[in-house]
């Protein structure tokens, strides 16, 4: 690929791939792959309330160069995919909070980081469908401190004539948030949802959707410093609609 852009310049991102059968039901997967992220046009000209200038206009774009292990295992009923990555990042595009209007600007030194995951799929009858996924990240880029570094999912499905059943659980781990030029833990969490549905005819359905089933008390990292608490997330919420085809 060679993406490119008038203001930014262009940037050559190969990607290459070996794949080896290590038996009917296993294959290893070796990839290697560099890519390229050009600013915005906020970060390039964004402007504050204030009308002052927040952009940076000589912004370079990011690049990141990423290695990657894959196992992947299928059987009649269940699956089972393991991926390790390597990751290198040069010049990330950040916001500098000790700047006077928080402008954007290219880190000087480069970033690496790694990380295992795993998905796992169980087709136990033709209709129960029991899924989990989960990801371990290490050693993130300091910019990234809003982001979890443990992620995790738990799905079933269970389809019984025309009515369907998804109960599904998420998970999020301690993040942080900046306030001021201090930063503070932000809890993990746990949230339940679940969808009800029932397909009337192969045109029209009606579902009800329920989100965050256990009122979870849980907040988002703001991006500002200005903010002294997370910015708070929906609690337990019901909604009820349906789909028509034409």
């Amino acid at each position: 690929q060679i993406p490119g852009c008038l203001d930014v310049g262009s940037a050559f991102s190969p990607r290459l791939g070996f794949v080896y059968p290590l038996t009917d039901h296993q294959t290893v997967k070796a990839l290697y792959g560099e890519a390229f992220r050009a600013p915005t046009v906020n970060e390039l000209s964004l402007q504050t309330f204030s009308g002052a200038v927040a952009g940076n206009e000589n912004l370079e774009p990011e690049t990141i160069k990423t290695w990657e292990l894959i196992w992947l295992g299928i059987w009649d009923h269940h699956s089972l995919t393991l991926n390790g990555h390597y990751n290198e990042i040069e010049s990330t595009i950040i916001r500098d909070e000790n700047l006077p209007n928080g402008n954007f600007i290219n880190q000087n030194q480069g970033d690496t980081f790694y990380g295992v995951e795993f998905d796992y799929s169980f087709q136990v009858s033709s209709a129960l469908l029991i899924q989990a996924n989960g990801a371990l990240l290490g050693n993130l880029p300091d910019a990234d401190f809003r982001q979890a570094e443990h992620m995790g999912a738990f799905i079933v499905n269970y389809q019984y004539g025309r009515w369907n059943l998804n109960v599904n659980s998420t998970y999020a781990g301690a993040r942080e948030m900046l306030v001021g030029e201090e930063r503070l833990s932000i809890d993990s969490y746990w949230l339940l949802n679940s969808k009800l549905s029932y397909g009337l005819n192969a045109n029209v359905s009606f579902y009800l959707n329920m989100k965050n089933l256990l009122n979870e008390e849980y907040g988002t990292p703001p991006q500002r410093s200005i903010h002294t608490v997370p910015i708070p997330n929906r609690g337990r919420e019901l909604v009820i609609g349906g789909v028509f085809e034409f």
